[in-house]
C-alpha cells in the first residue's frame, strides 16, 4: 500500500523519487553508524545522530506532506469510482497512519520538530533493537469498506474492485493535473 503510495506521488511530483531515495540512504547509514559505533564514546554517537535526526526529519517531514497531500485528493476519487462500481453498495475511505506523531496543521517547522524529538527519545529501542521506529518507512494507508478494514474482511471480490477503483482514481488525478 505505501509503494501504492509513493508510485502515485512519484507521478504526481517527480522530485518525490529523490526525497524518497534521500530518506532511505539517510536510514542505512544512520542503521551503519549504530553497528560501528556501538563501542565508541557517548558524546561523539551523540553528536553524529543529531545530526542524521535534523536531516532526517527534514526529509520525512516533506515525505509524509506529500503523501498525506496526494491521499487527500485521491480519495474522493477512489471513493466515487467504489460507489460507481458496487452500485453504491459500498464506500471507501483512505486512511493515511504516519510512522511518526504528527499533529497539527501540515506545517513543515511544527512537524520537522516533533520528528527530530521522537528520533531522538527513540535511541535507546534503536540501540537496543536495532531499527529505527519513526519515520516514513513505518507509514501505512488503511482501506476502509463500509468502515471495516478491507485488507482483513474483504472479500477477493471487494478486493479487486478497490484496486480497480484506486487506479481509476490515479489515472482520473494524474490527468487532472496534468490537463
Amino acid at each position: 500500500r505505501r509503494h501504492w503510495l509513493d508510485r502515485v506521488v512519484q507521478q504526481l511530483e517527480p522530485i518525490y523519487g529523490e526525497l524518497t531515495a534521500r530518506f532511505n540512504r539517510l536510514l542505512r547509514q544512520r542503521n551503519q553508524l549504530w553497528r560501528n559505533c556501538k563501542n565508541s564514546p557517548k558524546h561523539d554517537l551523540d553528536v553524529l545522530l543529531d545530526a542524521f535526526d535534523a536531516q532526517m526529519a527534514l526529509v520525512s517531514t516533506r515525505i509524509h506532506r506529500r503523501r498525506s497531500r496526494a491521499l487527500k485528493h485521491l480519495e474522493p476519487l477512489a471513493s466515487a469510482w467504489q460507489r460507481r462500481l458496487s452500485s453504491g453498495q459500498e464506500s471507501l475511505e483512505l486512511n493515511y497512519l504516519p510512522g511518526s506523531v504528527l499533529e497539527g496543521e501540515e506545517d513543515e517547522l511544527t512537524w520537522r520538530l516533533l520528528i527530530q524529538k521522537q528520533l531522538s527519545d527513540q535511541r535507546v529501542d534503536e540501540e537496543r533493537l536495532g531499527v529505527c521506529k519513526v519515520g516514513p518507512h513505518r507509514d501505512e494507508v488503511s482501506f476502509l469498506l463500509n468502515g471495516v478494514q478491507s485488507r482483513k474482511f474483504a472479500s477477493a471480490g471487494q478486493q479487486r474492485t478497490l484496486v480497480l477503483s484506486l487506479k481509476l482514481a490515479e489515472l482520473e488525478l494524474v490527468r487532472e493535473m496534468y490537463n
